[in-house]
């Protein structure tokens, strides 16, 4: 419809668009339609008064009142409970309310913050209130990000060639819809099974053998990449097919040597948008080294609680923000000039992909007993048990071992009915293990297969017979991923019915 309308009506097939858009939300629970039309509307008055008065102090009175009644409307939905149980004699002034989360009110209205501050910087402008109801309702990216600037996306809506079908970028579309969709369902939900039991196994009360808290911890590692992951792979997919290119959120995250790298290449959306509009704000590094630090820990903490309205989110940020500081201490003690060997990147990845670890487990924990429960586990504090076969294996030192607080036993090696050490568990983490550390990413293969694409319809001559070959070769390789990408896709389908946790809706 999109394509159609667009032969004959730009303005019409934006409409249509819009309208889609606002289906696919209310899909959801329309009686959240109303907030979100409202959220639009007042925020298109608001960046017209902005602009009107850009440079002014009505301007300035302008954009504060509109970033506090976003901020406002965020707050009551998302951390008014929150905020009434955490201080102390609160909630006897405030009672709890049953408050349900609207999907992707953080991602809407940080996109919303982002327009109204890019427009009283010059940045963007937006007259058409179509256009701009379609800017925040686009629905690839309406209810999991990426967080969207007006710059990325509107001026392609400008653009006429966007209203004609396009089979290239129709066929990347469905390449990245296919690999998200896979990532997804295939690997991610193969993954939360485990994750779910070993937490949920603490919050009872039990200690997991170190064993099953290192299978549950790397299983959520994987499942909250893969997933999140997948979603964002979807939406470039769906929005490609359009015609319309969305930033890319990941880089190969878990590829990273240090921490820093690691959020230059994690829901790099959000990395950008918490630097452009709350880390430089704050005064960045301009003010020397401490004050850069505090900056870094405010908004890694701040970044943690827009994640959720848990206490374990904002340990997790704050984590984050004390692995960035010792990161930007390090480099600053020895120069970051300087060429790192392979020894010294292998152990920088090691630490890097620790320390995440450990943030993994107070992001996805109910409360800080359960993520220290897990945590000690994984250390060994809480005690270490191993199978019996291991410590008839070992012998003497079996025996030495457990005279010396470890238990040998194969009672414990059950979480919630599931067989900790099931070979298939392995596999999959070794699996997962080795298409993030050692494979390209969506956008390596999608750029090849496009380099690959464009080199097969070139014209050759009898000259370049070795080139021919290779080029013939480079077909055969895009044939057959189109037969992988369809088993692919046919398998997602085999398996969409199964029950499935949607991990970043609840932001």
């Amino acid at each position: 419809m999109f394509f159609l309308l667009g032969n004959f009506n730009r303005r019409g097939a934006a409409i249509f668009l819009t309208f889609a858009s606002f289906c696919f939300y209310a899909y959801w629970k329309i009686e959240f339609l109303p907030l979100l039309a409202s959220s639009i509307i007042g925020n298109y008055l608001a960046s017209l008064l902005i602009s009107r008065w850009r440079g002014q102090t009505h301007g300035i009175v302008a954009l504060g009142g509109a970033i506090t009644l976003n901020l406002i409307a965020l707050g009551f939905f998302k951390y008014y409970n929150f905020f009434v149980t955490s201080i102390d004699g609160l909630s006897k002034l405030f009672p709890t309310m049953n408050i349900e989360l609207p999907i992707g009110i953080s991602f809407f209205t940080f996109t919303q913050i982002a327009f109204l501050i890019d427009t009283w910087r010059k940045i963007s402008e937006e007259r058409n209130v179509i256009h701009y109801a379609l800017f925040v309702t686009y629905f690839p990216h309406l209810i999991a990000g990426p967080v969207l600037h007006h710059k990325q996306m509107m001026p392609q809506f400008a653009n006429e060639s966007t209203y004609r079908f396009n089979i290239e970028s129709f066929s990347i579309g469905i390449f990245y819809f296919v690999v998200g969709l896979f990532k997804k369902i295939v690997i991610a939900d193969s993954f939360a099974p485990f994750a779910s039991a070993l937490f949920d196994h603490v919050s009872g009360g039990a200690n997991p053998p170190i064993l099953a808290a290192w299978i549950g911890a790397l299983s959520y590692t994987f499942q909250i990449y893969f997933d999140f992951s997948g979603y964002s792979d979807m939406a470039v997919g769906i929005s490609k097919m359009f015609g319309i290119t969305l930033p890319f959120n990941f880089n190969s995250p878990y590829k990273s040597t240090n921490i820093i790298t690691f959020w230059r290449r994690w829901h790099m959306s959000l990395s950008q948008f918490l630097r452009d509009y709350l880390y430089f704000p704050l005064g960045g590094n301009r003010n020397g080294k401490s004050r850069r630090y505090m900056n870094l820990m405010v908004t890694m903490l701040l970044g943690g609680l827009w994640h959720g309205a848990n206490w374990t989110f904002v340990i997790w940020g704050g984590l984050h923000g004390l692995y960035l500081v010792i990161n930007h201490a390090w480099r600053h003690l020895f120069s970051q000039d300087a060429p790192a060997t392979a020894a010294g990147k292998a152990f920088g990845w090691v630490c890097t992909f620790l320390a995440v670890v450990v943030g993994w487990v107070f992001f996805r924990a109910q409360d800080w007993t359960q993520a220290v429960a897990i945590l000690s586990a994984m250390t060994g504090i809480s005690g270490v048990v191993l199978p019996t076969s291991m410590g008839a294996t070992l012998g003497a030192a079996g025996q030495w071992l457990s005279t010396h607080g470890v238990a040998f036993t194969d009672a414990a090696f059950q979480v919630a009915g599931q067989e900790i050490r099931s070979p298939s568990r392995f596999a999959r983490l070794a699996f997962a293990a080795l298409v993030l550390i050692a494979m390209p990413n969506s956008q390596q293969i999608a750029t090849f297969l496009g380099q690959a694409v464009k080199a097969d319809t070139a014209g050759l001559s009898p000259r370049f017979a070795r080139i021919f070959e290779r080029r013939k070769m480079m077909a055969t390789g895009i044939a057959l991923s189109g037969i992988v990408l369809g088993i692919a896709f046919f398998v997602c389908l085999t398996l969409l019915r199964r029950k499935a946790e949607f991990l970043y809706f609840q932001f």
